[in-house]
């Protein structure tokens, strides 16, 4: 995804991101946040992909995970 000039000026760079597939993404992304962790981007869904959540570990390391619709 290129990043908008909107994103650059707010410092985000380039960067990879990791998705899990999991059974259920509401439930994955709650987990993480009972376990310590929190959710950055609450689950949403996209339009014939699925739904995905950001979650980030306790020490802040953020990953995602996504509940495909196939």
């Amino acid at each position: 995804m290129p990043l908008t000039p909107e994103m650059a000026a707010a410092g985000v760079t380039p960067s990879w991101q990791v998705y899990f597939e999991v059974a259920d993404g509401d439930a994955a992304a709650a987990a993480a946040s009972r376990e310590g962790g929190t959710v950055a981007i609450p689950a949403s869904g996209i339009p014939g992909v699925g739904r995905f959540a950001i979650p980030t570990d306790p020490a802040g390391a953020p990953f995602a995970v996504i509940t495909s619709s196939v």
